[in-house]
Parts: structure tokens; sequence; C-alpha cells
């Protein structure tokens, strides 16, 4: 059985600062190519991107905000 180490060793991040500074981008409008920064992510900062975004977008849609 692993340990807890050897688990946390293979374990993929996301680049928190990447997903951040991308999502940032998004609301400024000098800003373009968001499909090609996209595509040049790894698939787990994507995903984060994606999973944040939908969040926002719900947040956003609520009548408290």
């Amino acid at each position: 059985m692993a340990s807890i180490n050897t688990y946390f060793a293979y374990a993929v991040l996301p680049d928190f600062a990447q997903v951040y500074s991308f999502i940032g981008s998004v609301f400024d409008p000098n800003v373009t190519g968001h499909m090609q920064k996209l595509k040049k992510m790894d698939p787990i900062d994507v995903e984060t991107v994606l999973l944040l975004m939908r969040n926002l977008s719900i947040k956003f849609d609520q009548p408290k905000f």
C-alpha cells in the first residue's frame, strides 16, 4: 500500500498563478487570444479555469450579487 507521501508526490496540482492570471485577463478588454492561451495550458489548468469560470457565472447569476 502506498504511503500518503507517495500519493502526494504523484498528485497533479493546477498552476494557480497561471489559472488566476488567465481568469483576470478574461476581464481585461485589452487582452486577446484567450483560446490560444487555453490551448497551450496543461489539461489540469484548463479544467480548473473552466470550473472556476462556471462557479463565477453561477455566482453572478444569483440575485444577492
